[in-house]
């Protein structure tokens, strides 16, 4: 239901800047092949923005108990480690618009990709 009600607020808004006239809520009809592409590609967004706050807000919460449980260092350190999480992803959302202006999308999406594919293969 709410997957539903959000296609058909972003279908309502699509339609408004478009200069068509709303849909109704309830009348999305998802057998208008260019209604059911734009209602993949939001789930799709959707799905990749789920899984960006899972992994934000798993090592928001469990960092510091990580640190200090698994690797052994004190509480101040684990602290110290979720800190240092936080002030890294807060510098990339700040510099996201100039990297992506300096470089295509792309190129960041595939480097951002291969960069965690080496850190998960360090970490092995």
């Amino acid at each position: 239901m709410c997957i539903r009600d959000f296609v058909e607020t972003e279908t309502s808004w699509k339609s408004a800047v478009e200069g068509r006239p709303p849909l109704v809520v309830g009348t999305l009809d998802l057998f208008v092949d260019e209604d059911i592409d734009y209602a993949l590609r939001l789930i799709r967004v959707g799905v990749i923005a789920l899984c960006a706050m899972m992994g934000e807000g798993s090592m928001a919460d469990w960092s510091a108990v990580y640190l200090q449980r698994t690797v052994g260092t004190s509480v101040g350190l684990a602290a110290v480690g979720y800190g240092a999480f936080s002030i890294a992803m807060a510098e990339g959302r700040f510099s996201g618009d100039w990297l992506s202006a300096q470089f295509r999308p792309v190129n960041l999406v595939q480097g951002g990709g291969n960069s965690l594919r080496s850190s998960l293969s360090a970490g092995r």
